[in-house]
């Protein structure tokens, strides 16, 4: 066998683990001329430098499951199927659909899991799925039909303590959640979008990258006496998107109207399942990538540890999955899609607890999610006649008992025309923090804020909620125009104390009026091309453990276009029509994607020999471009020879 092709059937078994930093950026220098071609990427190498190549093109989909609903379809096949496997050399797939005598569609995506959305109910719709390998080869197609449509879901049956269907034209809900669920979230990061874009559900939107919105049913859930073979005491169920990958759905069951609980900038899928940083009593269910687990606060009776009971089908990005969460007399179960996929021994010892459920989008960037539907079984119950008005305080943290404060504090309007109102503000706690002396001042006045759980977390970062009741005095046409300041403090507070959410719950008289609160339009934004990430290993397949490489010897360059993340912005990936890499700014290596059509991403092993270069710093830099007039997106890695 020739050496270099020897080179390239080892390279092709080649993992690699790699620490080195990368630098995402839009390439400026690159981006071509607005009214010019894209850069086109031919197949390219340098005298020292060795590229993978295609192989046959991936063997097509098989057994394609569709999942009609109303005005959507839902296909899941391969490892997206339970007991499914994953294909070997795909990166992505081609989706196709049209009905007759309609334009067709078509969608890139990398999950075997994909949600077709905005269909007419009872129109055939004819559809071909196509896998698609890391240098854009095409399967042959696979073809199905369906039929968007109203189906019976059994599992949402008996859902009386509450339930909302967001995703329902004719319902109100779908546009003004307040007056059943409290949004809670970073101010400016996180809020609800404006209208229904696409027929999903609620729209929440994650602005940040890193943000968590935890949505509070106003009225508790109440277990009832054991019912059926499996002793059921109460289920919660919820239909959303946000379980896609890199996001995170969570169930907290809150003995006591917390906001929010637990540590908000720790996934709840990377704590222990005994938690310290969740209140008395709490029982919290995560889902994410890495599967289910279900956690408690200390105390709370539980025997060994979160049981799989069958893998969960691999979710897609924007797919809306239904979950259902179920507290039996020997445990908690968790199911998707009617599939159980997990059990813990774990049994509450309270009979009524507040419903908090928070959903996650990937880290490092902006994402929407979608709540389609929620609710819960037991007793039903009104909310209380209240309304929200947000306020903020003149510190973003609590004070000390006896701390200067800032004289800033809030306008008084919205108390003019209220019977009653109530201060709640969530806030993180220290140990130092005494959460049951804590106080709301308002202006010269003084009232005691009370925890909203009987036993407060005191883990460093956790979550606690506080209510204070603002006295008569200030209520009503007399008073002053401004209640200056308006602090939060507690024997023990320090910089670490931080608030994040303050408002006033108002019972208000007639004639009251709300603050108009402007709404921003979201754009719509465009498919987007999968992330990049690059490492650097040895010629013998071992990771770099340092930047600095002597003069002898080969890099191999490991690239990986991950489109996974890239998903979540359209419910669509960008096409990739080849990716280059340049040494110190020259190019030395292309790899077109787009052998059939545009890629989706994968996996690209480069080998660079490195007996050639000069001694000192170098930089590889990694450009993706896509299909159209775009600047690329790139990364950085950084070497040494010595």
């Amino acid at each position: 066998m020739p050496t270099r092709n020897r080179l390239l059937a080892w390279l092709a078994g080649i993992v690699l683990v790699v620490g080195s930093v990368v630098v995402l950026r839009a390439t400026d220098g690159a981006a071509p001329d607005e009214n010019g071609p894209a850069v086109r990427v031919d197949r390219f190498a340098s005298n020292f430098v060795v590229l993978p190549s295609a192989g046959r093109p991936p063997a097509p989909p098989e057994r394609i499951v569709v999942t009609p609903d109303a005005h959507r379809l839902r296909l899941s096949w391969a490892d997206g199927l339970a007991g499914g496997t994953p294909p070997r050399g795909v990166s992505g797939y081609e989706v196709r659909w049209h009905a007759a005598g309609a334009e067709p569609a078509s969608r890139l995506i990398a999950a075997p899991d994909v949600q077709l959305d905005g269909l007419t109910d009872g129109r055939r719709y004819q559809i071909e799925v196509r896998a698609i390998d890391a240098f854009g080869q095409r399967s042959r197609p696979t073809s199905v039909t369906g039929v968007p449509g109203h189906r019976e879901r059994p599992r949402l049956t008996g859902l009386t303590g509450m339930y909302d269907d967001f995703s329902d034209p004719a319902t109100a809900l779908a546009s003004s959640p307040d007056s059943r669920w409290h949004l809670s979230g970073y101010h400016g990061c996180v809020g609800l979008g404006a209208g229904r874009v696409d027929g999903r559900g609620l729209p929440i939107d994650l602005g940040c990258g890193a943000d968590v919105a935890i949505l509070r049913a106003r009225t508790p859930m109440r277990l009832t006496a054991p019912e059926g073979l499996d002793r059921v005491l109460g289920r919660v169920v919820v239909s959303t998107d946000a379980a896609g990958p890199g996001g995170e759905l969570t169930v907290d069951l809150v003995p006591g109207r917390a906001d929010r609980v637990g540590v908000g900038v720790r996934r709840a899928s990377r704590t222990e399942e005994t938690d310290p940083a969740l209140p008395g009593g709490t029982v919290r269910v995560s889902v994410a990538d890495g599967g289910v687990q279900v956690s408690t606060a200390p105390g709370v009776p539980a025997r060994g540890p979160t049981r799989e009971i069958h893998s969960p089908p691999r979710r897609g990005a924007g797919v809306v999955h239904l979950f259902e969460f179920v507290l039996t007399t020997s445990g908690v179960r968790v199911y998707q899609d009617g599939l159980a996929v997990a059990v813990r021994e774990v049994v509450p010892t309270w009979r009524s607890a507040w419903v908090l459920l928070g959903f996650r989008g990937p880290d490092g960037r902006r994402s929407r999610v979608h709540v389609a539907s929620a609710g819960f079984t037991g007793p039903a119950s009104a909310p209380a006649p209240v309304v929200e008005e947000s306020v903020y305080a003149g510190t973003q943290r609590v004070l000390a008992l006896g701390e200067r404060e800032p004289g800033l504090g809030i306008a008084r309007t919205p108390l003019r025309s209220a019977r009653s109102a109530r201060v709640v503000a969530t806030l993180t706690v220290t140990p130092e923090l005494d959460p049951r002396r804590m106080v709301v001042q308002l202006g010269d006045v003084r009232v005691p804020a009370r925890p909203t759980v009987a036993v407060p977390p005191r883990e460093q970062g956790a979550a606690l909620t506080v209510v204070a009741d603002v006295p008569r005095s200030l209520l009503g046409a007399n008073g002053p125009a401004t209640l200056t300041p308006f602090v939060l403090r507690a024997p023990g507070a320090g910089v670490r104390s931080t608030l994040l959410e303050t408002y006033l719950e108002i019972t208000p008289a007639p004639g009251w009026s709300p603050t108009a609160e402007p709404t921003k339009e979201q754009p719509e934004l465009p498919d987007a091309l999968p992330v990049v990430r690059a490492v650097l290993g040895n010629a013998g397949g071992e990771p770099l453990r340092s930047t600095t490489v002597p003069r002898r010897g080969q890099l191999v360059l490991d690239v990986t276009l991950e489109p996974m993340h890239a998903q979540w912005d359209s419910g669509a990936v960008g096409g990739v029509q080849g990716l280059q890499v340049r040494l110190d700014g020259s190019l030395v290596a292309g790899i077109p994607t787009a052998a059939d059509g545009p890629g989706v991403g994968g996996r690209y092993a480069v080998s660079i020999a490195v007996g050639g270069l000069a001694f000192g710093p170098h930089t590889i830099e990694i450009r993706e471009y896509g299909m159209r007039d775009e600047r690329p997106v790139s990364a950085l890695l950084n070497f040494v020879i010595k």
